[in-house]
């Protein structure tokens, strides 16, 4: 009888280890194109903008590489490469991102597929 609760356990164990790694790539990340809406802060209109699984982030803008993070459903934080940090919330649908800055500007970006 205990071994057969071990084996269970072990088994439930390893599913939602298995099933966790499967799902846990975040939707921020990939290539996102700039299509419409304001300049915002750090990204301002970049034609491309990349969130990396390392959790650096690259905006063509002025060739600018960062660290990003979220908290929450929809906050983002962004740390650029001189220590300055950008708050922003962020929706996406579908293949539809957008970035509202602290001034409520907001950026549109499409994923490139």
């Amino acid at each position: 009888m205990k071994k057969r609760v071990l084996v269970s356990v072990l088994l439930v164990v390893f599913i939602a280890g298995f099933a966790g790694a499967c799902g846990g790539t975040d939707p921020l990340i990939g290539k996102w194109e700039f299509s419409s809406g304001d300049g915002i802060y750090y990204f301002w209109e970049s034609e491309l903008v990349e969130f990396r699984t390392d959790g650096t982030v690259f905006s063509s803008e002025d060739e600018d590489s960062g660290k990003w993070s979220k908290s929450g459903s929809d906050k983002l934080t962004v740390e650029d490469d001189r220590g300055r940090v950008f708050d922003f919330t962020y929706q996406l649908s579908g293949d539809r991102l957008t970035i509202t800055d602290e001034d409520n500007d907001r950026g549109v970006f499409q994923r490139i597929k």
